[in-house]
């Protein structure tokens, strides 16, 4: 037996052992071996599969617990990282023989007499030798008083520290921050050539920006940005106004019988013309030429270089001029990001290896196209991470294959890896807003959430990359989330000139139900959503997503089936071209038993037009819905049965729980990985699983709006427990609660 190995994999899964969500994966991620070789070590060393050996030191914890402590079994299920205490109780049995209240019975008549001893001892040792009163002086605060004590004292510090780093992000972070950081922009440069070089030309504009992106004292536009002056009248003032900045570069670049001629200008943000140069010398110079823009503007600007972003800016990538020339060509093909193209800059980065097999930029651009291309399905996890190391093999400060790492990792939800690639990409190259952009979203859908540092790093790969519709979309999500209401609005207003007419709608939406989220949090009263959107609706009367959202309120607060069918048809008549709207009037109409009225519906002209247009999950989920209320739950397994998209799983598992198949639904909730709380909270209560239910029901990211409105919590509407869950989120007793 491995000893050592099998006592690291029990400190592993013990210090992990709240977390229901530690499972196989972690547990390789965290020891550093592949599934296969943890399989094939445990079931050597124990007899045991992965899944099993991890569930037997959950059980042995519990049965330690039960032995040590006052829980009840449904807590300590909870501590273990049981989800359920049922399941708990069953596993327990199975592993023990005996239910947890049995275990814990035959250790209280074991032990009664030897508890009895010890109390009546420490009832002489701990009093007082005249008085015979109880020492108060020596007793230690209770368990339970602890507790509260640090519990306090937890909040305390946390609300303190929450107000000092709101205070200062506030103040300081946001699009509208000042910082020590000079900020320039590199405008593309012309192509004065006699013949077509445009290739090069936006090589140099790109490596130029490259090179003093190494610097720390500059905030550098990203060329996504800059990229929109190409062949612009717009005049230096304009465009520094446009992309916040204090200093603009621009130039031109002749190429002609292997002689090169660049010419650079550092101009002001009131056009103020600062510095000129003009390089002329051979093409094979061209790695020099661009070490010398880069140096002689940071002159320019006062910065002194350190050693290491000295070394940073004379670092070569290649030395053979025709692998730059094929690198450069990949990258213009690549920054079009369509699926062709994407196919296309790979055949160049390949070509480019082939004359310069040690060029390990090529391999991370062409890992990073092979990963963008995962957005068309494809999937090539292998081979991306083969090319990754190979360019972090060459070059270890290679800042693109840390950054596609790191997103790849992000994607499989391996948080604490994908934060250490994020951070080695930013120190390296504290100016791509890309890995901002995409470090944001770690933040955000970590289930360690923070709202804040989202912000804040999308507010960062804002400022780098001004322009760019996918950052500024998620700058104005996360103020909205953030609850800047304010900022969003004055932000969407300056940028959404850029932004297409479906996601101004979006975002106009947001803020609207933004607003109406505030108003129910100040009042704390949700019903206040009802009275918001009607006063808007009297404003504007031909807005259909009014009219659509006091339908859901209707429906999601006051459970009032009759009002949300009335607002969602008024909403449908006013744009019957919404698949939205349509699909959620349709939805209502089942949800409240109209059936009839939701088969006329479905048959129409128009909504099967809508549906006809939109994917296939829209198709095959409105038979479904159809007959999952109508309780023809074997009907609406055999329409799920055919389709293995990743959307329906947790449909597939509620049929399973309605139909009783209870050991299918937990083999179900392992497989796939459910981590969505609401999700459980309804599988739950379908189970008649009231503590697991609850307990998810008083998790604070739930979906109340999804809870309150469905027929699978009827049963409970009326417990205690339930009006508690309602008060907690200021939804209304009603008559359903009485």
């Amino acid at each position: 037996m491995d000893k050592a190995f099998i006592h690291k994999v029990k400190q592993t899964v013990l210090k992990h052992i709240e977390d229901e969500k530690f499972g196989v994966d972690n547990l390789a991620s965290e020891i550093g071996f592949s599934k296969s070789q943890i399989w094939r070590k445990i079931k050597a060393s124990t007899g045991k599969n992965t899944n099993e050996f991890i569930r037997d030191i959950r059980l042995q914890e519990a049965a330690k617990l039960i032995q040590k402590s006052k829980l009840t079994a449904s807590e300590i299920a909870y501590r273990v990282g049981f989800s359920s205490p049922s399941y708990f109780n069953k596993c327990f049995h199975n592993h023990f023989g005996v239910t947890p209240g049995e275990y814990n019975n035959d250790l209280e008549a074991s032990s009664l007499s030897e508890k009895k001893e010890k109390s009546e001892t420490a009832a002489t040792s701990d009093s007082y030798p005249a008085t015979g009163k109880t020492n108060i002086i020596q007793q230690k605060p209770t368990g339970r008083k602890k507790y509260i004590l640090l519990s306090l004292l937890g909040l305390l510090i946390i609300a303190l520290s929450y107000y000092l780093y709101t205070d200062y992000t506030n103040k300081t972070i946001l699009f509208k921050k000042k910082t020590n950081k000079i900020s320039i922009a590199v405008l593309p440069f012309k192509d004065m050539s006699p013949e077509d070089t445009q290739w090069f030309c936006d090589g140099v504009t790109d490596n130029i920006l490259s090179k003093l992106s190494q610097i720390n004292g500059l905030s550098v536009i990203s060329r996504t940005s800059s990229d929109t002056y190409k062949n612009t009248n717009k005049k230096i003032p304009k465009i520094a106004q446009e992309l916040g900045v204090s200093y603009i570069i621009e130039g031109s670049v002749t190429l002609h019988n292997n002689e090169v001629k660049i010419n650079t200008q550092l101009i002001n943000a009131n056009d103020k013309h600062l510095w000129s140069k003009e390089y002329t010398d051979n093409f094979k110079h061209i790695f020099t030429i661009q070490q010398n823009v880069a140096k002689q503007i940071a002159e320019q600007l006062q910065i002194d270089l350190t050693p290491e972003e000295e070394k940073r800016i004379d670092f070569r990538p290649t030395d053979n001029l025709e692998a730059l020339k094929l690198y450069q060509k990949g990258r213009l093909l690549a920054d079009n990001r369509t699926l062709k193209d994407l196919e296309s800059s790979i055949v160049y980065y390949q070509k480019a290896i082939e004359l310069d097999p040690n060029y390990a930029e090529s391999y991370a651009e062409i890992a990073n196209s092979y990963f963008l291309m995962g957005g068309y399905g494809q999937k090539n996890r292998d081979t991306i991470n083969s090319y990754i190391e190979k360019a972090l093999e060459i070059d270890p400060n290679t800042v693109r294959a840390y950054t596609v790492k790191a997103m790849i990792y992000l994607k499989n939800e391996n948080w604490k890896q994908a934060k250490i690639y994020f951070d080695k990409a930013i120190t390296l190259n504290p100016n791509d807003a890309t890995t901002h952009h995409h470090f944001a979203y770690y933040y955000k859908n970590n289930p360690n959430r923070d709202i804040t540092k989202y912000l804040v790093q999308i507010s960062i790969a804002q400022q780098l990359d001004p322009l760019s519709i996918p950052i500024n979309d998620e700058l104005i999500s996360s103020l909205l989330i953030n609850n800047k209401i304010e900022e969003a609005e004055e932000h969407f207003n300056k940028v959404n000139f850029g932004f297409t007419d479906k996601l101004k709608i979006w975002h106009k939406q947001k803020i609207i139900n933004k607003k109406c989220e505030i108003i129910c949090l100040e009042k704390k009263d949700r019903t206040e959503a009802i009275k918001f959107y009607q006063k808007a609706i009297k404003e504007d009367p031909m807005n259909s997503f009014l009219y659509k959202q006091l339908g859901s309120a209707y429906d999601a607060i006051l459970n009032d089936d009759k009002n949300a069918v009335k607002y969602y048809k008024m909403a449908y008549q006013l744009d019957s071209t919404n698949i939205s709207i349509a699909i959620n009037y349709n939805f209502m109409l089942i949800e409240s038993g109209n059936f009839n009225d939701a088969k006329i519906l479905m048959e129409s002209k128009n909504y099967k037009s809508l549906i006809a247009k939109n994917t296939e999950f829209y198709k095959i989920y409105n038979s479904y819905y159809y007959y999952y209320f109508k309780k023809d739950y074997n009907k609406a397994q055999e329409i799920l049965s055919g389709t293995l998209k990743k959307e329906f799983y947790f449909d597939k598992i509620s049929i399973l729980a309605h139909l009783g198949k209870v050991d299918e639904v937990y083999k179900l909730l392992e497989d796939y990985d459910v981590k969505d709380i609401t999700n459980k909270a309804f599988i739950f209560a379908i189970l008649k699983e009231k503590d697991s239910m609850y307990y998810y029901l008083n998790k604070e990211d739930i979906d109340y709006i999804w809870v309150n409105g469905r027929f699978e919590f009827d049963p409970y509407r009326k417990e205690k427990r339930y009006k508690a869950f309602l008060k907690k989120n200021y939804l209304p007793i009603t008559h359903w609660n009485k």
